[in-house]
């Protein structure tokens, strides 16, 4: 990791740690095997305020599950 990566690395972690509202999110999500770093700040910064959705809101927010797209002639298939 070279100085840059570092710097912001330490700036993110302090920031997240620093709010209680980002602190606990960024907790649970840490306790998640392959979840690292990046990944954890990106959700917390794209999905909205804990409490205000639903489990299935945030997994269509985070593309975790597939959607079906199928319509007219593509149903089913």
């Amino acid at each position: 990791m070279n100085l840059a990566h570092a710097f912001l690395h330490d700036l993110a972690t302090r920031a997240i740690a620093a709010d209680t509202d980002m602190a606990e999110p960024a907790r649970i999500l840490r306790s998640i095997c392959g979840i690292g770093a990046v990944t954890i700040w990106m959700l917390i910064a794209r999905l909205p305020e804990p409490g205000h959705t639903i489990g299935e809101l945030v997994v269509a927010l985070t593309r975790l599950a597939p959607i079906a797209h199928d319509s007219g002639a593509l149903r089913g298939k």
